[in-house]
C-alpha cells in the first residue's frame, strides 16, 4: 500500500535499545524488518550518534542526523525517531492523529481532540465494554488521507490509564491484543471530538462539526505534530527544529479539506452515559 513507509536507522547503539517496549507503546504500527546491508540514496536515513552537542538536523533530502549525549534518555531517542517518521509519513499522505479508536459491527469510531485528559482512552474502553467493540487503538492512529482509510496504531495503553484490578501495576503499558486483521471489517468511520465529563455533568452538547470546523481542527491536530510543538528532550530541555515546509503545509490543507468532505465528525460533551447514548442512538 502507498501507506507504508520505510526509516533507515544508522546508529552504534547496543540491541537492547530496539527491544525497548517504549517503540510499540509510542510508534504507531512499528515492525523492525532487521538489519539492512545496503541504503539507496533516495532511501529515509536518520543517523543518530553519541556527541557534546544534542540536536536534530536535516542534512538533505532524504537525511536526518540526530545527535545525543549522556543526558539523552532512550525514550528521547524514540521520540526523536518517531518524529521523523511523521515527516516521511505526510509525504506520503499518511499522517498521525491523537486518538482512540473502537471497531463495533464494522464502524470505527476515532475519539480525538488535541489535548490530554478530555477522555479520549476512557470513553473508547467504555464504549467497547458496553457495546460488545473492540478497542483497536491508544493514544495515536495512523490515517491514509487521500485513500481515507485507518491503518492502525498504538495497540498499547498506559496502565496508569486502568483501574481494572486484573491488570498489574508492576507493568507500565497493556497490550491491547488487536489484530490487524480486524481492520479489513471497517466499513465505515467516524471521528468524534470528545470531552468526557466523568460521571455525572451538569451541562451537555452533541452536534455535527461542518466540514470547516473539522478540518480546522485536524489541521491543527496534524500541524502540531510536524512543527514539533512539543518535542523536547534531555528532561524536556532541549526543544527540536521544525519539520515543516511550505510545501507540505499546503499538501496537508488539501489533504485535510478532501478528507473532511468524506468523513463525518462530531463534537460530543457530556458525561460518560450520555456519550455512549448519543453514539448508540445517532451514530
Amino acid at each position: 500500500s502507498s501507506a507504508n513507509v520505510d526509516l533507515y536507522i544508522k546508529t552504534n547503539l547496543g540491541g537492547d535499545f530496539f527491544d525497548d517496549i517504549f517503540f510499540d507503546a509510542y510508534i504507531p504500527s512499528c515492525l523492525f524488518l532487521g538489519e539492512v546491508k545496503k541504503i539507496y540514496k533516495n532511501n529515509f536515513v536518520v543517523t543518530i550518534l553519541e556527541s557534546d552537542q544534542v540536536g536534530l538536523r536535516k542534512t538533505g533530502p532524504f537525511r536526518f542526523n540526530f545527535t545525543y549525549n549522556k543526558q539523552t534518555s532512550n525514550r528521547d531517542i524514540i521520540s526523536v525517531i518517531e518524529y521523523v517518521l511523521e515527516y516521511v509519513r505526510n509525504l506520503s499522505t499518511v499522517y498521525c492523529v491523537h486518538s482512540s479508536t473502537v471497531l463495533i459491527k464494522g464502524n470505527l469510531f476515532v475519539f480525538w481532540g488535541c489535548a490530554t485528559g478530555v477522555g479520549k482512552t476512557r470513553t473508547a474502553k467504555v464504549l467497547a465494554k458496553k457495546l460488545g467493540g473492540t478497542f483497536v487503538s491508544d493514544e495515536k492512529g495512523l490515517f491514509c488521507l487521500k485513500e481515507k482509510r485507518f491503518l492502525g496504531g498504538v495497540s498499547k495503553m498506559y496502565t496508569h490509564r486502568t483501574v481494572n484490578e486484573k491488570y498489574s501495576l508492576n507493568n507500565e503499558f497493556i497490550d491491547l491484543g488487536t489484530s490487524t486483521s480486524k481492520l479489513q471489517n471497517i466499513r465505515t468511520m467516524c471521528f468524534v471530538y470528545i470531552h468526557n465529563l466523568g460521571s455525572k455533568a451538569k451541562e451537555s452538547a452533541a452536534f455535527p462539526f461542518s466540514e470547516k470546523e473539522f478540518g480546522w481542527h485536524l489541521y491543527e491536530d496534524l500541524t502540531r505534530k510536524i512543527r514539533g510543538t512539543s518535542r523536547r528532550v534531555n528532561n524536556s530541555s532541549i526543544p527540536l527544529m521544525s519539520l515543516d515546509t511550505e510545501s507540505l503545509s499546503k499538501k496537508r490543507v488539501e489533504d485535510v479539506r478532501k478528507f473532511c468532505k468524506k468523513i463525518k465528525c462530531y463534537y460530543v460533551r457530556s458525561d460518560e452515559g450520555a456519550i455512549i447514548s448519543f453514539i448508540k442512538s445517532n451514530l
